[in-house]
């Protein structure tokens, strides 16, 4: 995807971003925009805390260029975990960059609300199931517990690999750990 770049309004060069399944590249170009100021380039994003720093842009070949390339886990401690910036603006020493509001949405065009997570009783896996890294499904007195399973990648569930199988859906494989007790019931014994 591309972007525009400003700078006080004004167009000035443009952002390449280039996503993956672990990292986000940022190629921030300005080949016709050169000053002795030094210029940080920030993505801003509707509703985000703060703009997020891509870094200070260099010299070259007569304008002014930055690449940052920024892991998944970065961008969402940073809070752009969600959605990544959509404008992007340089700024000086003495300049702000103010993140716009986020747009307010009717009752009719908000998405439904996901159900919570089940709770296991594991403060591990609960913790992994409320960020979203793991799944929990119920099955009758059981809890099968999934999660794509990347043996180059962090697991989420590591602590509890002894008792996990790798099973394929599709072409992908999934981590899966199967929970047991009297205390899960059905879904029925919890509504």
């Amino acid at each position: 995807m591309e972007f525009t770049v400003r700078r006080k309004g004004e167009a000035v060069g443009t952002v390449a971003v280039t996503e993956n399944a672990r990292a986000v590249t940022f190629e921030v170009r300005c080949p016709k925009y050169y000053t002795l100021e030094v210029l940080r380039c920030y993505g801003v994003a509707g509703g985000a805390a703060h703009p997020l720093l891509l870094g200070v842009l260099e010299p070259e070949d007569g304008g002014l260029y930055l690449r940052r390339t920024l892991t998944r886990q970065s961008l969402a401690q940073a809070g752009f975990g969600a959605a990544l910036p959509q404008s992007y603006e340089l700024a000086g020493a003495n300049d702000t960059v103010e993140t716009p509001p986020e747009p307010v949405r009717r009752e009719a065009e908000c998405p439904p609300q996901a159900p919570p997570p089940i709770e296991t009783g594991d403060p591990l896996i609960d913790a992994a199931a409320a960020a979203g890294s793991v799944q929990v499904e119920r099955d009758g007195a059981r809890l099968k517990v999934a999660c794509v399973f990347d043996p180059c990648a962090p697991c989420p569930l590591a602590f509890a690999f002894a008792g996990c199988r790798v099973e394929t859906r599709g072409d992908q494989k999934f981590l899966l750990l199967e929970l047991t007790s009297p205390d899960y019931g059905t879904e029925k014994d919890v509504e």
